[in-house]
């Protein structure tokens, strides 16, 4: 089987709107890290008010 976990955060137009950044982070480096370790893919989605992220992968 397969496990799929989507997040979503959204600004609410209450601050600034989310800036996309070729630097990784440290929670970047750790969602990309943990996603090839499980064989699975992370997509990120950027919006005007927030950021979606997908992390799909193989149960054991």
């Amino acid at each position: 089987g397969r496990a799929r976990v989507e997040w979503e955060e959204s600004t609410g137009g209450f601050v600034p709107p989310v800036e996309v950044d070729a630097r990784q982070g440290f929670g970047s480096v750790l969602m990309q890290s943990s996603a090839q370790q499980l064989f699975g893919t992370i997509e990120r989605s950027y919006a005007e008010d927030g950021i979606r992220v997908v992390i799909d992968f193989r149960l054991a």
